[in-house]
């Protein structure tokens, strides 16, 4: 997936995108123990202090996109690799409406 200012679009159908793995899937990403566990993450990120404004960043294995968002808000352009297209879903895709989307 890569993302930079545009327009998303739905990820393909296909082996993984049943809508029952993608609710299972974004379910075990919203349990409070996960939220807290990269809420932390997150801060020791903040806590760096690097200077990544307008850099490219390739993150691989981005899950939901936890991370991308840090490095989007810090006016990055971040390409995604992701294995499980269940992590594609349209909800994802929702969280990210003035992005270019492709999975």
């Amino acid at each position: 997936m890569s993302m930079s200012q545009g327009d998303a679009r739905d990820p393909p159908a296909g082996q993984g995108t049943d809508p029952a793995a993608m609710e299972a899937a974004l379910e075990d990403f919203h349990s409070v123990s996960y939220l807290r566990h990269n809420a932390r993450r997150l801060e020791h990120l903040a806590s760096l202090n690097l200077d990544i404004s307008g850099r490219s960043v390739l993150e691989l294995g981005a899950g939901v996109g936890d991370h991308t968002t840090f490095f989007l808000d810090r006016g990055c352009t971040v390409t995604c690799v992701k294995p499980r297209a269940e992590n594609c879903s349209p909800l994802l895709l929702d969280h990210l409406p003035d992005r270019q989307t492709a999975c």
